[in-house]
């Protein structure tokens, strides 16, 4: 009579013991009058022997609460009737149903498997071997298969979301198509043989990571992954984890058990949704330098230790050390001279990985050997006015007859630079390689024809 917490609480003391008595062991059948608009969440929780739940007559009904009939045995199948227009996300979940029925417009029946009016949810799904499921089916909702023993194999064609537990004690579940998931848990898969025997270190689903397997001390999320289930990772020899930029979600949890993980390296300019539970609380972050600020600021990261961590750079030429530099992660790449005669400095390479001046280092790792890549310039060479010609430093001038020319009274020797060293024979042909480190011109060489005059 009082709406005081006193009362509330000596109602919520007396619903327990109600719960808990024999009563609701008695219950074997229920008939719901045309009067009822809503069945509350577990309101025949625990009816352990109830066979029987007749809506017929229950033409005003609307509403089925979540775990309404939890734990009910008993009960092995359901009809909806014509006005049911909403179900609580778990309506079904905990009971014995093997048979779901419907003549509500709003929740079509298809093969045993209950869906909404568009077909965009799979909502219910208690006894049922294979099944290939619709198109239109973007989600699959809490619970819709729990404990669903028949199941061997499902494909779930375009589906995106799967929630918590869909799947859970589905024991003999070997087989599941999923290329499009986007999210999930690991919970929704639980005690199936799916999970339980997958022998992969990455057990993965679309762009899931639903769990590691793995035992080394240091992993790298793979590119396609922008999800990271609760409880992926249990590894207790994980050390160090290093997280590209594709990633999105950190769920809550997904690293908490494993305990040795002290170092989590981000591979990028990369602000990913996480929680303060998705690691173990004194976990250290590095993250680039630039990015120190944004982590610094985000109250998400308030049980982590937010860092940078400095590199050594060698920069390289030819297998010579010119200069060794230390410079932070995730810090642009400085201008370090490269001289080489008659060539010009492309960029930096890292095994192949090309880095120029001015990009980002996303490399970590303690000491990093750069090497010089270089390219021979090209460069004009004139024959006098008679030719203009491209040369690459380093090559012969290319081979042509008509570099031979002719002048009364002389005999052509080739083409000579002004100290007298030969580049192109009388034939013209090169008679050496190109090593002038810049533009130049040729000069023709001659010898007087003597003539015996008798």
């Amino acid at each position: 009579p009082e709406n005081t917490q006193n009362s509330i609480d000596k109602f919520e003391n007396w619903y327990k013991e109600y719960k808990e008595s024999a009563l609701c062991e008695i219950i074997e059948t229920i008939v719901v009058s045309n009067t009822i608009e809503i069945i509350h969440d577990s309101a025949f929780a625990s009816c352990i022997n109830l066979s029987t739940v007749d809506l017929s007559s229950a033409t005003n009904l609307t509403h089925i609460g979540s775990r309404a009939f939890d734990n009910c045995e008993g009960l092995t199948s359901l009809t909806l009737p014509y006005n049911v227009s909403s179900l609580g996300n778990t309506a079904f979940a905990g009971s014995g149903i093997t048979t779901i029925n419907s003549n509500s417009i709003y929740f079509p029946v298809e093969n045993n498997t209950l869906y909404d009016a568009n077909k965009t949810e799979l909502i219910f799904s208690p006894n049922i071997t294979s099944l290939i499921v619709p198109e239109t089916v973007l989600s699959i909702r809490e619970n819709a298969f729990e404990y669903n023993s028949s199941l061997i194999s499902i494909d779930l064609s375009n589906v995106t979301t799967i929630e918590n537990y869909a799947f859970i004690g589905c024991n003999n579940l070997e087989t599941i198509i999923g290329e499009e998931v986007t999210y999930t848990n690991k919970t929704a898969f639980l005690e199936t043989s799916w999970l339980e025997s997958n022998v992969n270190n990455d057990v993965i689903m679309g762009s899931v990571l639903i769990e590691y397997k793995g035992n080394d001390a240091s992993y790298t999320i793979p590119d396609n992954i922008t999800y990271i289930s609760m409880g992926a990772f249990s590894n207790d020899t994980l050390e160090k984890v290093y997280i590209g930029n594709n990633v999105e979600t950190i769920e809550r949890f997904s690293f908490s058990d494993a305990e040795s993980l002290e170092e989590v390296y981000v591979v990028d300019i990369c602000r990913f949704v996480i929680y303060n539970s998705s690691f173990n609380s004194g976990t250290v972050f590095y993250v680039a330098q630039s990015d120190l600020g944004y982590y610094n600021s985000n109250s998400d990261y308030d049980n982590y230790i937010i860092s940078t961590c400095t590199q050594t750079i060698n920069f390289n030429l030819d297998g010579q050390l010119l200069k060794s530099l230390d410079i932070n992660y995730y810090e642009q790449i400085p201008n370090v001279a490269v001289e080489k005669p008659g060539y010009s400095f492309k960029y930096w390479l890292y095994g192949e990985e090309k880095y120029y001046v001015g990009n980002y280092l996303d490399i970590l790792q303690s000491e990093i050997d750069f090497n010089a890549y270089t390219e021979p310039n090209v460069y004009k060479v004139y024959l006098e006015d008679y030719f203009e010609i491209d040369v690459t430093y380093g090559l012969f001038i290319p081979a042509n007859p008509s570099y031979g020319i002719s002048k009364d009274g002389y005999m052509f020797l080739g083409w000579y630079t002004e100290d007298d060293v030969c580049y192109i024979d009388m034939d013209g042909n090169p008679s050496r390689k190109w090593f002038i480190d810049k533009n130049a011109t040729l000069y023709a060489k001659w010898q007087v024809i003597t003539y015996n005059i008798t």
